[in-house]
């Protein structure tokens, strides 16, 4: 599906799309980890082999791998060193949690994914129907490149999800074949041959329940 509108459109990570550029012909990739580094960096090569820049956010307390690890790490490594780009997929306040608590979580998470990767993240919120977000504003203060749902930057960008293994707001194949700005969400998870359709409800349930 890539390779196919790879000469009339410009796949960009979302670090490399400045606000005010213009969105026409542009698709801004994202790739949300949250149950497999390895299945992410099998998609990785695949848009390395082809020529596509995405963007892929990582889980620092996800059940199914440890970015810190070894094998973590240099799955992320690999990630960057194919062009890709790395960011943080945050939880925000879940349930009635504390804000306080939730905020310096998150500031900890950002910290160890920017001293493992040598440079300033950008953000995605995880389970949005789950997790209340921070302030705009509070996020923009701290350091981070972006937020991915920061209206300023991003919001003039269609945006279509894979989430649940169901398309929302129509297939991305018809919205690559017009010219509009697009911000596309594929979970790596749902490409790979090996998770079975008896898999996923358990994956799916597993998510809501935050793991």
């Amino acid at each position: 599906m890539l390779r196919q509108f790879l000469p009339v459109r410009r796949f960009l990570r979302f670090r490399d799309f400045a606000p005010g550029q213009s969105a026409e012909n542009v698709c801004l990739l994202r790739h949300d980890v949250d149950v497999s580094l390895e299945y992410a960096e099998r998609v990785a090569r695949v848009e390395q082999e082809i020529g596509v820049s995405a963007t892929y956010f990582i889980r620092m307390r996800a059940n199914g791998y440890n970015p810190l690890g070894r094998r973590g790490r240099t799955a992320l490594f690999s990630i960057e060193r194919g062009g890709g780009e790395v960011g943080l997929h945050y939880e925000g306040i879940i349930g009635a949690e504390n804000p306080d608590r939730a905020w310096r979580r998150f500031l900890l998470e950002k910290e160890m994914l920017e001293d493992l990767l040598g440079h300033p993240v950008g953000v995605a919120l995880h389970m949005p129907s789950r997790c209340r977000d921070f302030d705009h504003s509070a996020l923009q203060g701290c350091g981070v490149l972006y937020q991915t749902s920061s209206d300023e930057r991003f919001g003039g960008l269609t945006f279509v999800s894979d989430s649940n293994r169901n398309w929302r707001n129509g297939c991305l194949c018809e919205h690559l074949r017009g010219s509009t700005g697009l911000h596309a969400l594929l979970h790596p998870v749902w490409w790979v041959p090996e998770v079975r359709a008896a898999d996923t409800e358990t994956i799916v349930r597993g998510l809501a329940e935050g793991d």
